[in-house]
């Protein structure tokens, strides 16, 4: 994966989902990705607070790159993701996205 940060092809590393209307994903810790293109996203984390951007897209203006510290934590056998099924809890409005 170095090799393609460094010439911009990180999206060539990625897997891609098709997302639909009501999809939840479980994206682990270590998990790169990304949000494309007229999705609306939650993205519930832990209280670290901590990103690392390993590419932006060629966005401008050019937003600040985490390579090396994201190399350190990312999990290279992360297998291509799928939507997971929430669970209905003890109400009918409740849900449990993921455990």
């Amino acid at each position: 994966m170095p090799g393609q940060l460094d010439r911009g092809e990180t999206q060539e590393c990625l897997h891609r989902v098709r997302a639909r209307a009501g999809d939840v994903f479980f994206v682990p810790p270590g998990t790169p990705h990304a949000i494309g293109p007229g999705l609306l996203l939650v993205e519930i984390q832990q209280s670290s607070n901590v990103t690392y951007r390993i590419f932006d897209w060629n966005r401008q203006p050019a937003r600040a790159l985490h390579v090396e510290d994201a190399l350190r934590v990312l999990d290279f056998q992360a297998v291509a993701p799928g939507p997971v099924m929430p669970e209905r809890l003890s109400t009918e409005n409740h849900l449990l996205l993921a455990r």
